[in-house]
């Protein structure tokens, strides 16, 4: 029997890394509106960023594009995909107030002043015989920003 549990956790990531979370929620919004095949979700993952796999630890709490596809793809074909697991994600990525992609574009646009940001994100982690994967479900406003010279300043 599958599990799923909602909580919080504060992330700290660079300009380049909240890029490629951006993408991946992408591509897995993507997948869940075209149902598709694990092969598909793997590719589209290791074209965002085939290197670095701290992209993906961070939003799926899976290391590599394969584990991340086998997750994703274990959903789609469960239940909970076309309403809950989809609402969640786009939720995460453009939510109404905050969202990844706003923090994004904001981080892009000042990553001359700050090196790294920290915000609270919410997560749904699904975990069933075949491991764990989670979402961003949400993100908590901007708490604080890292300086070029590698101060840290609070937002306010």
């Amino acid at each position: 029997m599958a599990d799923v549990r909602e909580y919080w956790e504060r992330l700290s990531v660079t300009a380049s890394e909240l890029n490629d979370i951006v993408s991946a929620q992408q591509v897995a919004v993507d997948a869940f509106d075209r149902k598709a095949s694990q092969d598909w979700i793997r590719r589209q993952l290791e074209a965002i960023n085939s290197y670095a796999t701290t992209f993906l630890a961070l939003a799926f709490a899976r290391s590599t594009p394969v584990g991340v596809a086998t997750g994703i793809a274990i959903i789609i074909a469960g239940p909970l995909a076309d309403n809950y697991f989809l609402n969640a994600i786009r939720n995460g990525l453009h939510g109404r107030d905050q969202g990844t992609l706003r923090h994004s574009t904001w981080f892009n646009n000042n990553t001359d002043k700050y090196q790294r940001i920290e915000f609270e994100a919410a997560f749904v982690e699904y975990t069933d015989a075949g491991g764990r994967i989670r979402f961003i479900t949400g993100a908590g406003p901007i708490d604080r920003m890292q300086r070029r010279d590698g101060t840290w300043v609070y937002a306010s």
